[in-house]
C-alpha cells in the first residue's frame, strides 16, 4: 500500500503522534464553519448508476422493471450516528488546494502497521468494537481510507 496522510490542525496531530488518536462522528464533517475542502455529508452519499441499469418498482401484483432514460443518481443514507477518522492517500500536496485541509501534514509510511496498531488499541480500550475500513473518493483531489468506530 502506498503511503497515507493525515491533514489538519498540528495540535491535533501532535497529539496523535504522542498516541491520543481522535476520531469525530461523522456528521460533523456537515460543519458550515469547515473549509469546503473538509466539508462532506458523511451520512449520505451519492452515485450515477451506469446507464444500462433497470429500476425495478415494486407493485400490488409485483415488480415492475423500467429502463430510465438518462442517467439516475442513486443517494445511500445512513441513519445511525458512528465515529470516524479519515486520512488521504498520499500523493503530491504541493498544490495549493491541501493548504485547505489545515496547517499540518502527518505522513504515514506503513500504513498497515499504522492500523494494525490503531486497531489493537481500540480494540483493547473497548473489546466489544469490531473495525470497519471504508474506501471511498470525495473528489478528484482526495481518496479517503476511513476508520469507522
Amino acid at each position: 500500500m502506498s503511503k497515507v496522510a493525515k491533514y489538519g490542525k498540528f495540535v491535533h496531530l501532535e497529539k496523535l503522534l504522542n498516541g491520543t488518536f481522535r476520531a469525530v462522528v461523522a456528521s460533523t464533517y456537515k460543519d458550515s464553519t469547515l473549509t469546503a475542502a473538509q466539508q462532506d455529508d458523511e451520512n449520505r452519499k451519492s452515485s450515477l448508476m451506469p446507464p444500462t441499469t433497470r429500476i425495478g418498482i415494486p407493485t400490488p401484483t409485483g415488480m415492475h422493471y423500467a429502463e430510465p432514460i438518462g442517467r439516475v443518481t442513486r443517494t445511500s443514507e445512513i441513519r445511525q450516528s458512528y465515529y470516524m477518522t479519515s486520512f488521504t492517500k498520499y500523493g503530491d500536496d504541493s498544490d495549493p488546494r491541501f493548504d485547505a485541509f489545515g496547517d499540518a501534514r502527518l505522513l504515514i509510511h506503513d500504513p498497515k502497521a499504522f492500523g494494525e496498531r490503531v486497531v489493537a488499541a481500540a480494540q483493547a480500550a473497548r473489546p466489544k468494537w469490531a473495525p470497519s475500513l471504508l474506501q471511498h473518493t470525495t473528489s478528484i483531489l482526495r481518496t479517503d481510507i476511513l476508520i469507522i468506530f
